[in-house]
């Protein structure tokens, strides 16, 4: 379960890292830590933004030359609010960031004294979730530009204000991955020494996101309530899983 994140040492980012004059401590620990691994943490959101372009200017240049087409995508524009959980989850840095942190650097940090720390815990997880909410918000924000692309082409005109709470939709559900799983992988902190997961409780808590995400494919609805339930309860859940995290993870963080 750890092939994924597992990088031999050749293959490692060995030449200097840059932006490191103003860090240190654990801001400049993550900082060489994510530059060294970043053929598995920032090159797969890269090729999943080169995807996104790729795509948008198919789909562009298809509404550009098919004007008949533009009405049709005007009438169902806002049906894809439920269907952008979906796509938002599938864009996410997902599990793998949590595994590559505990393969490549947990494992062996948490047998330190110093590293368990409350406030060295706490500044790392502050420093993680900044760095996982900037790889998410990357392909969000392209995927924001697709949608508004859209509507410039399809002559929605003034009304392509209407499209921003699909927008919010898209950066809210980026943080809320963006937290997700970092919030279980410092409440439960599943894996063992012997890199072994057992934890059930984080299991069916990535199962019943997963029934969720995968239930939304099959929700039709252009409602601007669905739109804004999501918004909220995303902004919500991330809000309460940083104030958890910061109270309880000091508690909950350790080697098994």
């Amino acid at each position: 379960q750890f092939a994924d994140v597992n990088l031999t040492e050749e293959k490692l980012v060995r030449e200097k890292v840059t932006d490191t004059e103003n860090l240190q401590g654990y801001a400049l620990f993550n900082h060489l830590f994510f530059a060294r691994h970043r053929r598995i943490i920032t090159k797969p959101m890269q090729s999943k933004i080169a995807f996104i372009t790729g795509f948008a200017l198919a789909i562009w240049g298809i509404l550009f030359f098919k004007p008949d087409l533009r009405a049709l995508v005007y009438d169902n524009i806002f049906s894809i609010s439920p269907p952008l959980i979906f796509v938002m989850y599938l864009l996410s840095t997902g599990e793998k960031f949590s595994r590559a942190l505990f393969f490549n650097c947990d494992r062996y940090m948490l047998k330190e004294r110093y590293y368990k720390d409350k406030e060295a815990l706490l500044t790392n997880f502050t420093e993680r979730l900044k760095k996982s909410t900037i790889l998410n918000l990357m392909p969000a924000t392209a995927v924001a530009i697709l949608l508004l692309g859209v509507g410039i082409i399809i002559g929605m005109g003034r009304d392509i204000t209407r499209l921003l709470p699909l927008v919010v939709t898209i950066f809210s559900l980026a943080l809320f991955f963006s937290t997700h799983y970092l919030f279980l992988y410092y409440m439960f902190q599943p894996y063992t020494v012997d890199l072994d997961k057992k934890s059930p409780f984080y299991t069916l808590a990535n199962l019943l996101v997963l029934i969720i995400v995968y239930g939304s494919i099959h929700i039709k609805s252009s409602s601007t309530v669905f739109t804004l339930i999501v918004i909220l309860f995303t902004l919500g859940y991330t809000g309460a899983a940083i104030f958890l995290t910061y109270n309880l993870a000091p508690k909950t963080f350790k080697l098994r």
